[in-house]
């Protein structure tokens, strides 16, 4: 995971129920680049146990 070094696109961090099973997931979004009034971003989902889910975007 990474994030661009420009301190204007911070990662963002939720804790939220995704699926309903009454566990929370970690959804951190990550700004991989910027340029134009345009940003690519990933986001990565983590249990609470920090294994990654999949997500298809």
């Amino acid at each position: 995971m990474g994030n661009v070094a420009n301190p204007s696109f911070y990662p963002q961090i939720s804790v939220v129920d995704l699926d309903a099973d009454g566990e929370d997931e970690v959804v951190v979004v990550l700004i991989q680049g910027t340029g134009s009034g345009v940003h690519d971003s990933k986001v990565h989902v983590l249990r609470t146990d920090f294994i990654e889910i999949s997500v298809l975007m």
